[in-house]
């Protein structure tokens, strides 16, 4: 079940998790372990021995850093971020089956190659598309009232960062 637009890392033949960016934020998608989903909390619930807990999704969010786990048992994900981010302004959910993790970037409009240090980057063409969508949004952002959703980019892609002056923050 991939999506258009989600880049997908594997780990051997075992997709870990999914990820997207735009101008401000990475979204990483996860599959959740049946153990939270809400469809199978009856049957997990017959299962436990006596003092035995539900169990809970333990996911921690700092400016370097991702964890994503069970309480009181080892995370199954913990890695640094190839760039920082906002930890205060990101948050996670439990969407259809998903772990939806979303990272406010440090840096408004910065193009991420990896989402962690050390795992496979992002090649030429996905960043080119990456960077075509974040500056037509750009556009759209800065130009109200206009419709860019039908527009293309032809020829080098520029950073949507520091093309045309840089964004401007608001």
């Amino acid at each position: 079940m991939e999506n258009k637009g989600r880049i997908p890392f594997y780990y051997g033949k075992q997709k870990v998790y999914e990820w997207e960016q735009n101008l401000e934020e990475i979204i990483i998608y996860i599959q959740a372990p049946d153990c939270v989903l809400e469809k199978n909390k009856e049957i997990i619930r017959r299962q436990l021995k006596p003092g035995q807990k539900m169990p809970k999704l333990d996911i921690k969010i700092t400016p370097t850093h991702l964890t994503v786990g069970l309480k009181d048992l080892p995370p199954y994900l913990s890695e640094d971020f190839s760039q920082n981010v906002k930890a205060s302004e990101s948050l996670w959910t439990l969407e259809d089956g998903e772990i939806v993790i979303t990272l406010e970037k440090a840096i408004k409009g910065d193009t991420w190659m990896s989402v962690f240090k050390g795992q496979e980057k992002i090649n030429p063409l996905q960043k080119e598309e990456i960077q075509k969508k974040m500056l037509l949004e750009r556009f759209q952002e800065e130009n109200h009232g206009f419709d860019f959703s039908d527009a293309q980019i032809n020829g080098n892609v520029p950073d949507p960062k520091t093309f045309m002056g840089g964004l401007k923050y608001s």
